[in-house]
């Protein structure tokens, strides 16, 4: 196949899995990133490769194939850190344990790998479960570090010889080439616009169509517990959120907490490499006038994530708040489209960690790189 010049916009980890992805085919790439260092929702994460509640079809097919390429691309580079860890999603009571029963239930779920366990099944992989009637093991989840998965994807990009990152660099026109805000000039064979959250970067057009919304989150980092947790987590309140959970019994299950109703707020536990643990996270649609994070969120989440690792004495270390894209007509995960001049490539849902690689591939395919 014949070089091309190919021009990405966008650092964050869609951005860099298109880089590399391209730069791995043998085209010349430069990648432009408005800030120093990419800082939104690539880095601010859970690093989790999330097959649990993906919706059937095409958004498990991309989790599963992205699962797959993050495993070869951490052998290539370590510090990606892929573990697969899986996750136990925890039922407190019948109801939810219903629920989990049923997605057992799925046509897919042996393509997930999904196990119903009981409460002592479910303490043999993590012992220090407590306060559970069962459990969802779903095998395949795993987790990378999104501190360091960006300079790993471009640090295997620069090694090609082919690829130039580029920072501080605001692209405010596409034309054949992106033009940024000092007037530099990028010419390009083929310019692809990865915007994360940035939805403002999407064509009017385009957002209408898809229903394109920024979501927000907060999130927060704590000391090892003692022992170390062992696996990702999830309570049964993520039983509301995700697709792969949308069954009748859902129907049954009671009201929730008025904060997890107001907040949209589901406990998510993962095991960082050094053995801290990131918890979140909250569902809330950006608004006007949105500010700051909501201690009764991260007072909640605390909580529960004590309360699940047996009364663990959980520090704190920080705390933070980030957004994605949702799509609210119920369609595709993932936009890939072509606009004027360029490429538009973008994760909903929380899909692009998960995906990132896989998605990249799916992009350069239909522009036939």
């Amino acid at each position: 196949m014949k070089s091309r010049r190919v021009v990405v916009v966008g650092g964050g980890i869609i951005g860099t899995a298109v880089a590399l992805a391209a730069a791995d085919r043998g085209h010349e790439v430069v990648q432009l990133e408005r800030d120093d260092e990419p800082r939104g929702a690539s880095l601010r994460n859970f690093g989790l490769i999330w097959i649990c509640g993906r919706a059937g079809g095409r958004e498990l097919e991309l989790a599963l194939s992205g699962r797959e390429r993050w495993l070869e691309l951490s052998e290539r580079a370590p510090a990606i850190a892929f573990r697969a860890t899986g996750c136990l999603l925890t039922a407190r009571d019948q109801a939810e344990l219903d629920v989990i029963a049923a997605a057992c239930a799925r046509d897919d779920a042996a393509a997930r790998g999904f196990r119903l366990r009981t409460a002592e099944e479910a303490r043999e992989l993590e012992p220090r479960l407590t306060g559970i009637v069962g459990a969802l093991h779903s095998p395949l989840d795993a987790i990378v570090e999104p501190g360091h998965a960006l300079a790993a994807l471009r640090a295997l990009a620069q090694a090609s010889g082919r690829y130039r990152f580029t920072p501080g660099r605001t692209v405010i026109s596409v034309n054949g080439a992106a033009a940024d805000h000092l007037g530099t000039r990028h010419p390009a064979d083929l310019v692809v616009l990865c915007p994360g959250d940035a939805v403002e970067l999407i064509p009017a057009e385009m957002q209408e169509r898809a229903a394109l919304r920024r979501r927000n989150l907060q999130m927060l980092e704590t000391d090892p517990p003692d022992p170390p947790a062992r696996m990702a987590l999830a309570d049964g309140d993520a039983l509301r959120y995700y697709p792969a959970f949308d069954l009748p019994e859902l129907q049954q299950l009671p009201p929730p907490e008025p904060v997890v109703d107001r907040l949209g707020v589901q406990l998510l536990v993962a095991p960082r490499a050094d053995e801290r643990l990131t918890i979140g996270d909250t569902h809330v649609d950006d608004r006007p006038g949105a500010f700051g994070s909501e201690e009764e969120a991260d007072e909640h989440l605390l909580g529960r994530a004590s309360g699940l690792l047996a009364n663990a004495a959980l520090r704190v270390r920080r705390r933070w708040t980030g957004s994605y894209l949702r799509r609210g007509d119920g369609r595709d995960c993932v936009l890939i489209e072509e606009t004027p001049g360029a490429l538009l490539v973008a994760a909903a849902g929380g899909m692009g960690m998960t995906a990132a690689p896989a998605i990249a591939a799916e992009a350069l395919a239909k522009a036939g790189l």
